[in-house]
C-alpha cells in the first residue's frame, strides 16, 4: 500500500529544508569573499570597503527579489520563502 503524504507534512518538510538552507553557511566562502573585496579595494579605508560590500549586497538582493513580484498574488506562497532564502544567502555572501 502506498503511503500518501499529507499537505501538512509536505509544508513542514519544505519549511525545515528552508531553515536548514538559511542557517547553514560556509565560513570559508565568506572569508574568501571578504578577502576578494579587500584585494579589489585595497587602497580604500576599511570603512569604505565595508560600505562597498553592503552596496553589493543591496544590489544583488534587489536583483534577486525582483522576479518574485512578477507573478503577483498567485506566486506569493512560493516567492516569499524563495526571496527569504535568496536574501539571506546574499547576506551571508552565498552567491
Amino acid at each position: 500500500m502506498i503511503k500518501r503524504t499529507s499537505k501538512v507534512d509536505l509544508l513542514q518538510g519544505f519549511i525545515e529544508k528552508m531553515f536548514d538552507e538559511i542557517i547553514s553557511h560556509d565560513l570559508t566562502k565568506l572569508k574568501l569573499r571578504v578577502y576578494k573585496f579587500k584585494l579589489k579595494y585595497r587602497k580604500l579605508p576599511r570603512q569604505q570597503i565595508a560600505k562597498n560590500i553592503v552596496n553589493d549586497q543591496s544590489f544583488w538582493g534587489g536583483i534577486l527579489a525582483a522576479p518574485g513580484g512578477l507573478g503577483g498574488m498567485f506566486t506569493l506562497p512560493v516567492s516569499i520563502p524563495a526571496d527569504l532564502i535568496k536574501t539571506l544567502r546574499v547576506q551571508s555572501y552565498w552567491y
